[in-house]
């Protein structure tokens, strides 16, 4: 009974259960910040807004395209929000599945055309929004398995549907994981340690070899993690606990690090001593990086009650 009664008291224990009964909590914080760069773009354009971008990318019917632009966006932004607020699964899908639809037109737009065009700095701003915009869907997809996964397959009218999509929820979670890390592998198999490192040096971090070699681990071992989380045993353990939750929150907790880092020195401190397009363009990342820590953090949360 001693045994008992300290293994009761044992401060990782307890507080390892804590977090297990909050992570809907996590996962009800990390949607609204996902939600947040959507939500600021139908904020700033407004439906006006968006008929002048779809007029701008000489979409047929500009008035009907932009105002649907602001209603898959700003609507489906919403829509998740009051989902995941009154706790309504197909609410929150229908909304996610709205703005995965806007993302892809605006990417192939706003980013993907003009990439073959643009050259030296312009291409570089699109390809990184490109990427940003890829990992943005990666966390809708990935929200949208988990969701799949709080329908009931007895649910009126939806019922056939749920016991179809059921079976496929992880596989669409896992997809979705794969499409949020995606672009920090690639910018890693790119730059390397010898990238990171000279990127540390360019914004004055001291030691860039070591800040260098760091943002590299995190950003890498991070997305490793992440991605391959799903495909551990679910009978394999470290301690006491899930190897497949305690590996996924591990690597977003990695990502948020570096993003943190990373999207301070790379936007933020350039946003303020920036003006015109240059400052939007830091914003505007800045705000995709935000919502991408959301994505995370609903990772984190999705995975706290296997722990």
């Amino acid at each position: 009974s001693a045994a008992i009664g300290l293994a009761a008291e044992d401060p990782l224990s307890t507080y390892v259960a804590w977090w297990k009964q909050h992570g809907a909590g996590v996962v009800d914080v990390g949607g609204p910040v996902l939600m947040l760069v959507f939500l600021m773009s139908g904020l700033e354009n407004g439906i006006f807004g968006f008929i002048g971008i779809a007029r701008a990318m000489q979409y047929p019917m500009p008035a009907f395209v932009g105002c649907m632009g602001a209603l898959f966006n700003t609507g489906g932004a919403v829509m998740v929000l009051v989902g995941l607020f009154i706790s309504d699964a197909l609410l929150v899908i229908a909304g996610a599945k709205m703005v995965v639809i806007f993302l892809i037109f605006a990417s192939y737009s706003g980013h993907y055309k003009p990439l073959s065009s643009a050259e030296g700095q312009e291409k570089v701003k699109h390809q990184q929004s490109l990427a940003n915009n890829v990992s943005l869907g990666g966390c809708l997809v990935m929200l949208i398995g988990h969701e799949i996964m709080q329908l009931s397959p007895s649910a009126p009218l939806i019922g056939p549907v749920v016991a179809f999509y059921l079976p496929l929820a992880p596989g669409i979670s896992t997809v979705g994981r794969f499409l949020m890390v995606f672009p920090f592998v690639s910018a890693g198999a790119k730059l390397g340690v010898a990238g990171f490192t000279g990127v540390a040096r360019h914004f004055g971090f001291p030691l860039p070899a070591i800040s260098g070699l760091l943002a590299f681990l995190f950003s890498q071992l991070g997305s490793s993690l992440v991605m391959l989380s799903p495909f551990l045993p679910s009978r394999w353990a470290i301690g006491p606990f899930n190897a497949q939750a305690v590996t996924a929150i591990a690597g977003a907790k990695m990502l948020i690090i570096f993003l943190i880092i990373a999207s301070y020195s790379g936007h933020f401190r350039p946003m303020v001593t920036s003006e015109g397009p240059e400052q939007r363009h830091h914003m505007l990342s800045l705000a995709k990086n935000v919502s991408i820590i959301g994505g995370m953090l609903i990772i984190i949360g999705v995975d706290l009650p296997r722990v």
